[in-house]
């Protein structure tokens, strides 16, 4: 609704401007009309820029969702295994630099090192919810990264022709000569379909890859291993 009011007013101003280009003059209120154009044209961009983020933010949520309720409790519960969580927490196992494994210890052994162990084990849960938050996020910030900016640029685009009617209203010339820059203006309903589509387009995409994974994360037995080859 809101752009056809914003298009409606575009061609008021170029029927008004041709009918009286004639007579050169352009009175008050046609330039008026244009540059709340303008401000109409800046409200409507933040509108969609808006939209767009809200609409990935849903799903990034999505993924979230799935990584904080399914993947990551599954994860866990084999990093509790192949880390042997147990036995380091007993002080039975710490982890050797120079070996590059956990290796058993004696009782008497200095209790720090368990604990240090210990410490890496967190790091390395913590650590492996990034790699996976980072697996299932970034292609969907770099879709919307991508999209707003191309939203942004046709929106420059059409601000500036707005900019140079109004100037040309401003200034009383005949505006026959900016009629083309001004229709190109109304490409607003060619942008909100661009937008429409590609929303449509990585929304499906994004449920898709979110099948894949699940289906791919339910037949992985070992989480930890799929993991690494993520992190490699």
């Amino acid at each position: 609704m809101f752009i056809n009011k914003v298009q409606f007013k575009i061609l008021s101003i170029i029927i008004i401007a041709l009918i009286l280009a004639a007579c050169g003059t352009v009175p008050k209120e046609v330039v008026e009309l244009s540059y709340i154009i303008g401000k109409d044209l800046h409200s409507l961009y933040e509108s969609y820029d808006s939209l767009i983020h809200q609409y990935f933010e849903n799903l990034r949520s999505q993924r979230l969702a799935y990584l904080d309720d399914i993947w990551y409790p599954r994860f866990l519960e084999n990093w509790r295994d192949d880390g042997e969580l147990v036995g380091i927490a007993k002080g039975e196992r710490i982890w050797s630099e120079s070996d590059s494994t956990l290796i058993s210890i004696s009782a008497e052994s200095d209790p720090k090192e368990s604990l240090k162990t210990l410490n890496d084990w967190v790091l390395y849960a913590l650590y492996a919810y990034e790699i996976k938050e980072n697996d299932l996020i970034e292609s969907l910030n770099e879709k919307e990264s991508a999209l707003r900016s191309d939203v942004k640029q046709a929106f420059d685009q059409i601000i500036i022709a707005n900019a140079v009617i109004t100037a040309h209203l401003n200034s009383l010339r005949k505006v026959q000569e900016v009629n083309n820059e001004a229709l190109n203006a109304l490409g607003i309903k060619d942008l909100r379909d661009k937008i429409n589509d590609t929303l449509i387009e990585v929304s499906i995409e994004a449920e898709s890859e979110l099948k894949k994974i699940k289906t791919y994360d339910a037949k992985i037995t070992n989480l930890v291993d799929a993991l690494e080859s993520i992190s490699n």
